[in-house]
């Protein structure tokens, strides 16, 4: 028998505490425990126990193999099919991080937008589920897009789902009640990138007081019933504004249950573990985190969407890609709604590196995007 490579130590008030990523399981041991557990002198009781917790292997066990295994199964009994869609690639915003810059402005054609519906509707096959995001650029720059692909998808009597992201400039009351009503928009995910001063400096808009406008046009969409998640992006440069904004939000939003928080690192900024635990101790002070949030880390399987063979990005001129951020790759484009060109596989390998590191089962694998671009694709911190 030998220890999981999978395992986690933490020591705390002199008990040791170990979790294992694979099998989610969580145990704790005195010092005298754990002593024996690391000079491998355990009774078979004992034994007999961290081998169910998945704590301890058999020498023969391929660890890696078992967690690749899974994988393969998460994608074979995938019952949905995800289709991102670039109603656009304008927006009305200028934000200097927007990894679209250099993409060309295009936005997508009546025509086209009914075509991108029957595709979906085609290939639909036995997949259960649809769901769908509405994404640009500004989605809402071209809402006409969003119109016929709904319209077309029900005339076919083909049940989706939708979430949207966007900069939330140009929702209003009636906006909300539609995007619930006619596009089925469950979730909007909204970035705020500082308070007033930080965030109108970022977003660039040619409209006063357009941090005051996206707040209350939050509230209109939590009004109809609609979900807001609200990602803060952040640096180095702007976290001490990052935790004002998110007492702000604390109070804004006071008691309303459609309303999420959470914080991302801007991906070009070094990563700092101890700044990324202030902003985390930070959301938790204020009751952003859930419970999920909380609990232990879960299994991941398939978090990079690139990689899912269940998701596909629709550009606006019907062109097929596997992620958004890797448009100007010379594999971003992989076919087309109108052609036969076969579909790459690249964006679906692990990277080796990933293979054989010991955080897999909590991180699934790093960004493919920033592999292709020759970055640092690992995101996960131990700590």
């Amino acid at each position: 028998m030998q220890l999981s490579k999978y395992n986690y130590t933490v020591e705390h008030a002199g008990k040791y505490y170990i979790f294992n990523a694979l099998s989610g399981a969580c145990a704790c041991f005195t010092e005298g425990e754990h002593r024996v557990l690391q000079e491998n002198r355990c009774t078979e009781e004992m034994m007999a126990q961290l081998l169910e917790l998945g704590m301890i292997v058999p020498d023969d066990t391929d660890e890696t193999a078992r967690y690749l295994a899974l994988v393969e199964e998460e994608n074979k009994q995938s019952t949905k099919r995800f289709y991102r869609i670039l109603s656009t690639t304008a927006c009305n915003a200028r934000c200097f991080y927007c990894y679209e810059n250099g993409v060309a402005v295009q936005s997508m054609s009546d025509k086209t937008a009914r075509d991108v519906a029957d595709f979906i509707a085609d290939n639909q096959g036995q997949a259960k589920h649809l769901l769908l995001q509405f994404f640009g650029g500004e989605p809402l720059c071209n809402t006409r897009a969003i119109d016929l692909i709904s319209e077309r998808l029900t005339e076919r009597g083909l049940p989706f789902e939708a979430t949207m992201t966007s900069n939330g400039f140009l929702i209003n009351d009636a906006l909300a009640r539609r995007a619930k009503e006619k596009w089925h928009v469950h979730k909007v995910q909204i970035t705020l990138d500082g308070t007033k001063e930080v965030y109108e400096a970022v977003k660039m808009h040619d409209t006063p007081n357009a941090f005051e406008r996206v707040i209350k046009n939050i509230h209109s969409l939590t009004a109809v019933g609609i979900r807001v998640s609200i990602r803060l992006n952040y640096s180095e440069k702007t976290k001490s504004d990052i935790q004002k904004l998110v007492a702000f939000l604390s109070e804004e939003y006071k008691g309303d249950e459609n309303i999420r928080v959470y914080a991302h690192r801007l991906f070009d900024d070094d990563a700092n573990a101890g700044t990324d635990e202030e902003i985390y101790d930070c959301l938790k002070r204020h009751g952003f985190l859930s419970k999920r949030d909380l609990d232990f880390p879960e299994l991941v399987l398939n978090p990079c969407m690139a990689r899912r063979r269940d998701s596909l990005v629709i550009l606006p001129n019907g062109d097929l890609a596997k992620c958004t951020r890797g448009l100007n790759l010379p594999n971003g484009v992989i076919g087309s709604i109108y052609g036969a060109k076969a579909l790459s596989d690249t964006w679906g390998q692990l990277n080796p590196d990933c293979i054989s590191c010991k955080h897999l089962p909590l991180c699934g694998g790093g960004c493919k995007c920033e592999e292709f671009m020759k970055q640092s694709f690992c995101t996960l911190s131990e700590k």
